[in-house]
């Protein structure tokens, strides 16, 4: 807005000014990934074509960059700018599908063997620590402390309860952090429960920036790898949708403020339970991202 006001027709701003304006917002714009509107600074106030079709091809644009490329007289920047960043964009979009669909298979096949073991007999192996015990060391360790510099201090019983119970409450915060998802910890069923849920939603927020690539990919006779990008992400689909329900509508465990352990809900035969404690993630679609033409 203060760039459209500056640009405006009696604003008293110089062409020169508004140019350096146009320059500071595309950048401002660009640091916080916000690349269509930092090409547009640079196409409404400026002559820099090039540096706004590299920004469209860093932000995906693939469709706007190669408009831009032939409006604006530039068609050697779909050879010199937009079809490398297509290039680059196919090979990282693989390498990232492959990168998910590893980390997914490895936390569930580990998410099963956490749940095959019963949740009486892992918080039986390893107990949550007594908050009294915290508490009386905390409570001596401050008197002590109190006593070096101030010598009318010289008795635990001047720390007060609140002071020692929020020290208290610190200490066990930084323990579940310490135990949350440390193999065979009462805690990494909900780490990996948690784990799974922002894998699943990077696939749901890499669905259609495949398809906008795969599309990109056809129109310069790259049908070839949108093909089997297509092929590679459609089969990640398959296995977030196949695991889904069992990871999310199973979990066992909800960990209390005071670091209780406690069960979700009615336990079956199984250990499980229907209740969830972390909310089931939106899925992705299971086919209408896809091209039919690669099918």
């Amino acid at each position: 807005l203060a760039l459209a006001l500056a640009a405006a027709p009696g604003s008293g701003f110089g062409a020169q000014r508004v140019h350096d304006l146009a320059l500071r917002a595309s950048a401002l714009l660009s640091d916080h990934h916000m690349f269509a509107d930092a090409a547009r600074c640079l196409l409404e106030h400026t002559d820099a074509t090039e540096d706004a079709v590299a920004l469209l091809v860093r932000g995906a644009l693939w469709a706007e960059a190669v408009r831009c490329s032939f409006q604006r007289g530039r068609a050697d920047l779909v050879e010199t700018t937009v079809l490398p960043g297509i290039d680059a964009a196919g090979a990282a979009t693989g390498e990232d599908i492959a990168e998910i669909r590893a980390a997914f298979a490895a936390k569930v096949q580990r998410l099963r063997e956490v749940r095959a073991t019963p949740l009486a007999l892992m918080a039986e192996l390893q107990p949550v620590r007594d908050d009294s015990v915290d508490v009386m060391s905390d409570t001596a360790s401050m008197a002590s402390q109190f006593s070096t510099f101030t010598a009318t201090v010289t008795d635990a019983s001047r720390v007060t309860g609140s002071t020692a119970r929020r020290i208290s409450k610190t200490k066990r915060k930084a323990e579940r952090r310490r135990l949350r998802g440390k193999k065979g910890s009462v805690f990494e069923e909900s780490h990996l429960v948690d784990s799974l849920a922002k894998l699943v939603d990077r696939v749901r927020v890499l669905q259609p920036a495949v398809r906008e690539l795969n599309l990109a990919l056809i129109q310069f006779a790259r049908a070839h790898v949108a093909r089997r990008l297509q092929r590679a992400f459609a089969e990640l689909v398959a296995a977030v949708l196949a695991d889904g329900d069992w990871v999310f509508d199973q979990q066992r465990i909800l960990v209390g403020e005071g670091g209780q352990l406690d069960l979700v809900g009615e336990v079956n035969a199984d250990g499980m339970s229907a209740l969830p404690r972390l909310p089931k993630p939106a899925f992705p679609s299971a086919d209408s991202w896809m091209i039919s033409a690669l099918i």
